[in-house]
């Protein structure tokens, strides 16, 4: 979610909510670690993202090293905006899916915002990775934040360690509610609040902010599955009702995760309430949830490339700011226990590189900065690079006012497949090498070795990143045909689709470029 400033001659501020989480359970992911990720999505897209490395007092006295990425200091607010945060310590905090909020709780509790002194997405996760050393911790001064400041908007965070992952929803200025994550049990989910039932006599798995269900029943949107029991409805009170903007995200991909169950089969229910867990049918991969970040629901009615009448909002669009996957493995050493796989851009059309907690070196393109002025393109950032060939290889479509000459609807041609699939081809080779060579070096290399390794394919991954944009601009130049204002037809799309001349990448980590 992020606050976005629009306008011509007055600025108007709006809220765009556009993220999708995912959680895979150590028990049923297919090495043993806990996954999460996160697509980063700006409607419409301001910023770009970058990798940040602080060591021990670099960030306002922070306690312990930590990483994250963040926006571009010039975005058009002067807060971090850090998700995909690791330390030192072996924590994960990453902030935020938005969510929407009933309107009983925020008109009795408002949010408070970051001009008046409140916390949430843009600065909470970087105040608490530096100075929290285990979830218990984290959560502990997450309540105190929000007790004492105020929480901006209605968020879902994540919070994970090596005993233990949790799920946290913030409702109203000052209520919230977190849940302790089943290790055999995944989880995927658009823009809606995910926890159903809040068990009040439950304190190891459940934590809340002091009073929550009293303010509800207060005020008089409480909902009970068994109210004798304990069993309190926290969607039915504190969600609006389901939106298929984000719920199709959810079902899609938790049926995609979890095909054997029933609560994802059939077709998309667009009032329907899905269930928050599911158990998938084998072991989860890395990959998995790569490609149900990149996935505009190909095969199916909802895909708007295949059926231009669908309006479904897909998991991988182009204005994905960044996407990150983390993966925490609690058998190993806290300094080296997290490795978070990082896209720069829409994953689509990228690839996802990964690099460690352990790590105290990044290529100077992934963390460089902008500090003055307006945010602008910056050709130095790795992240701008990156976007602007996704904004090729993404390119959809042409339209046209005229059908031979005559005024009409406008026609639409699809030109993904001729531009972006053979870069999609093209990044998904390499990642694939990526993901089989990462492993062996994470688990036995050392340090030094590790910082060695992700700096050498940033560095070559960026190479790659302009050698294909110079190449698809080129083979667009080439075979962009236009003729007059008549209808489009078969004869003006490009003889072929774009194909990239394959180069061995030096996986080993003999890039150019590593520092």
């Amino acid at each position: 979610m992020k606050r976005l400033l629009l306008g011509s001659a007055m600025l108007a501020t709006i809220t765009a909510t556009a993220c999708t989480g995912f959680y895979v359970g150590r028990e049923v992911s297919a090495d043993g670690t806990v996954i999460w990720g996160r697509t980063d999505d700006y409607l419409p897209l301001n910023c770009v993202n970058r990798i940040v490395h602080y060591a021990r007092g670099e960030y306002s006295g922070n306690r312990y090293a930590f990483s994250c990425i963040p926006d571009f200091t010039t975005s058009p607010y002067p807060w971090d905006y850090a998700g995909g945060c690791m330390n030192e310590r072996g924590l994960i905090i990453d902030g935020t899916v938005s969510a929407y909020s009933s309107i009983a709780a925020t008109n009795n509790d408002p949010f408070v915002t970051f001009e008046a002194g409140g916390v949430g997405e843009a600065n909470l996760p970087t105040r608490l990775i530096g100075n929290c050393a285990t979830v218990r911790e984290a959560l502990d001064r997450f309540a105190e934040e929000i007790r004492i400041h105020g929480h901006d908007g209605a968020e879902i965070y994540f919070f994970a360690d090596a005993d233990e992952a949790w799920l946290a929803e913030v409702y109203s200025g000052h209520h919230w509610a977190a849940m302790k994550l089943p290790p055999d049990r995944v989880a995927a989910f658009g823009n809606e609040f995910r926890l159903r039932v809040l068990d009040i006599f439950d304190h190891e798995n459940f934590r809340t902010s002091p009073g929550l269900v009293e303010f509800a029943v207060a005020h008089g949107f409480d909902h009970w599955i068994e109210r004798k029991g304990g069993l309190f409805d926290l969607h039915r009170s504190y969600q609006l009702p389901t939106d298929p903007y984000g719920s199709i995200r959810t079902w899609f991909a938790m049926r995609t995760l979890c095909p054997g169950e029933d609560e994802f089969a059939g077709d998309f229910e667009p009032d329907r309430r899905y269930p928050f867990l599911g158990k998938p049918a084998r072991k989860v991969t890395l990959t998995d949830i790569f490609e149900l970040m990149r996935t505009r629901y190909a095969g199916t009615k909802y895909c708007n490339e295949e059926n231009p009448a669908s309006s479904s909002r897909a998991i991988g669009i182009v204005q994905q700011g960044d996407c990150h996957v983390q993966q925490l493995d609690g058998r190993m050493s806290p300094e080296r226990r997290i490795t978070t796989w990082i896209c720069l851009a829409a994953a689509e059309h990228s690839v996802f590189l990964p690099y460690n907690n352990s790590s105290t070196v990044i290529h100077p393109a992934y963390s460089l900065d902008q500090t003055d002025g307006e945010y602008r393109y910056e050709p130095g950032a790795a992240g701008h690079r990156f976007r602007r060939l996704c904004a090729l290889a993404g390119f959809r479509r042409w339209t046209y006012a005229h059908a031979n000459g005559v005024d009409g609807p406008l026609e639409w041609v699809d030109l993904r497949p001729y531009y972006g699939d053979g870069v999609r081809r093209y990044w998904r080779e390499k990642e694939q090498a990526l993901t089989a060579a990462w492993p062996r070096l994470w688990n036995e290399g050392t340090i030094e070795e590790m910082n060695r390794f992700t700096t050498n394919v940033q560095a070559e991954a960026l190479t790659d990143a302009v050698r294909l944009y110079d190449d698809l601009l080129w083979y667009i130049a080439r075979t962009t045909q236009v003729r007059g204002e008549r209808k489009q037809s078969d004869s003006d799309l490009p003889p072929a689709p774009f194909v990239v001349e394959d180069r061995p990448w030096s996986i080993t980590g003999a890039g150019e470029g590593a520092k």
